[in-house]
């Protein structure tokens, strides 16, 4: 129930704060640019779902291929450090 509340009183103070930032032309105007570009994207994006579909998975194939990378990175520069590490130890 708390969290609920929680949310809904959040949802509730970001839509009339964005209401109430549109008293500003500047505000206005840019709101107007950002929602027509939405409007673009997702006509684009619904009238091309098999590319958009094509684009989605390229894009997670790269952040998986970063990923991996970054992840092999990370465990060579640990057993670097392990290594390292035993050497310094042995000597003592």
């Amino acid at each position: 129930m708390g969290q609920r509340k929680l949310i809904f009183g959040m949802v509730a103070g970001a839509l009339l704060g964005a209401l109430a930032m549109q008293y500003d032309k500047e505000t206005r105007s840019y709101t107007k640019e950002c929602l027509n570009k939405l409007k673009d994207n997702s006509s684009e994006l619904l009238s091309n779902p098999t590319e958009t579909v094509h684009k989605l998975r390229e894009s997670f194939d790269r952040v998986n291929q970063n990923f991996t990378v970054g992840a092999e990175n990370t465990i060579n520069a640990l057993e670097q450090v392990e290594t390292t590490l035993d050497r310094l130890m042995n000597k003592n």
